[in-house]
């Protein structure tokens, strides 16, 4: 594998790194605020903190398509076999596949694309553990008509 094409992996995915974990960590940070709030409806602010939760993942699942689709079209570093992936959507489920770890195996990447998945697996995993984290100390924590 060419040296160059390898650098560029490791940018792309310092890149993608950097850019999900500021996002997670300021998602986070508002959603902690969120839940400070007094609310009567704790059951309701939860639900809205785990979609927030969700939809911050699933932000984190299209930059990371967007990084595959710029490594394949643009750079051309490596690409996705045993599929043709034409559409954004089947991107998007390869980008799941790899942030989560779950790995189905009908997709995979070669060339120097494969630093990038696995990269993002990693990541995947580090941000997921974080969420849910998150998610078990805002369900522990007092309420706020609690602590007074």
């Amino acid at each position: 594998m060419n040296i160059s094409l390898v650098l560029q992996a490791f940018l792309l995915s310092i890149i993608a790194v950097l850019a999900t974990s500021i996002l997670h960590y300021e998602s986070v940070h508002r959603l902690d605020l969120l839940a400070r709030r007094p609310a009567s409806r704790r059951h309701f602010l939860m639900l809205l903190i785990i979609c927030g939760i969700i939809a911050v993942h699933l932000a984190d699942i299209f930059f990371y398509s967007l990084i595959y689709r710029f490594a394949i079209d643009v750079l051309h570093i490596g690409s996705i076999s045993s599929a043709t992936i034409t559409s954004p959507m089947e991107m998007f489920y390869f980008a799941a596949e790899t942030y989560s770890s779950l790995g189905q195996g009908d997709l995979l990447p070669t060339g120097a694309i494969r630093i990038i998945s696995s990269i993002s697996s990693l990541n995947g995993l580090l941000l997921l553990a974080w969420s849910g984290s998150f998610l078990y100390a805002l369900a522990h924590r007092p309420l706020a008509s609690d602590e007074q």
